[in-house]
């Protein structure tokens, strides 16, 4: 790759990375045209939405692979497959907007494009530069806040043990250097989770138990803080959340794992700068 600089060959087809890289690009753009229109996400219907996807789409559709999404039928169908699940990806999204109080700020920046800067460590006398690129970053109303989501076309999921044997620092990572932006300045991290981008396969004998399938299928990955105000700050149902409050307002010992002390974040993020 660097000496010879070989590289595989280049297949006309389109393999499952492509996809993915398709859907986050309509996700930013259509975040990023809204940002430009002044527009929050939760004024835009599922009319619109369908609208805005299908002329994204039909714009970065012929810069991909030498147009091979419109070369056969079976792949202008893919396309039709990669619509469906942006337009029913981006309808929920609007549909949490409308009942949060966080919002969409940055879509997709990298890190050198958030701190103006390069991030360069000194690893036992080499400089190692630091890249990555966060999908999106919202922040609360009270100004207090923020959060990170990272969009995911398959299974993704934290857990401590996995962050503490350094194998699952992606999440941590986005917020560590979310956390050091000079436009976050003293806002606190209140979630770095992960969005799905799929259309729901669940099923279920009822009309009841096919929406709980889906809704479990569909709920965000993660670690949220333990709070339960900015909880609701995020969402205000919850629904689309890895976690439960009693009736007392309490969390649901069930999802306690989903959840972390402020202090815990802080640690977090000192452990994955060493």
């Amino acid at each position: 790759e660097y000496g010879l600089k070989l590289a595989e060959r280049r297949e006309y087809k389109l393999k499952v990375p492509d996809v993915g890289n398709i859907l986050h690009a309509i996700m930013r753009q259509f975040g990023e045209d809204l940002k430009a229109e002044n527009l929050k996400w939760a004024d835009v219907g599922n009319v619109e939405i369908e609208e805005r996807v299908t002329k994204i789409l039909d714009d970065i559709t012929p810069q991909i692979n030498n147009k091979i999404l419109l070369s056969t039928k079976t792949l202008e169908n893919q396309r039709d497959r990669i619509k469906k699940v942006a337009v029913a990806s981006l309808q929920r999204l609007t549909e949490l907007d409308r009942r949060s109080h966080f919002h969409p700020e940055i879509f997709e920046a990298t890190f050198s494009e958030l701190s103006k800067a390069h991030l360069v460590y000194d690893i036992g006398g080499v400089d190692m530069e630091l890249l990555g690129q966060i999908d999106r970053i919202d922040f609360s109303d009270d100004g207090n806040y923020f959060l990170i989501i990272d969009y995911k076309t398959g299974k993704a999921y934290l857990n401590l043990w996995e962050i503490y044997l350094g194998v699952n620092l992606q999440l941590l990572t986005y917020l560590m250097v979310t956390n050091n932006l000079p436009k976050v300045a003293e806002r606190l991290p209140a979630a770095m989770l992960y969005y799905f981008l799929k259309y729901p396969t669940k099923r279920g004998d009822s009309l009841k138990e096919a929406q709980d399938n889906v809704d479990k299928e569909l709920t965000m990955a993660g670690y949220l803080l333990d709070d339960e105000k900015v909880l609701q700050d995020i969402d205000e149902t919850l629904e689309s959340l890895p976690v439960k409050l009693n009736k007392d307002g309490t969390i649901n010992g069930t999802f306690k794992k989903n959840v972390q002390s402020a202090e815990l974040f802080q640690r977090m993020m000192k452990y994955a700068e060493y």
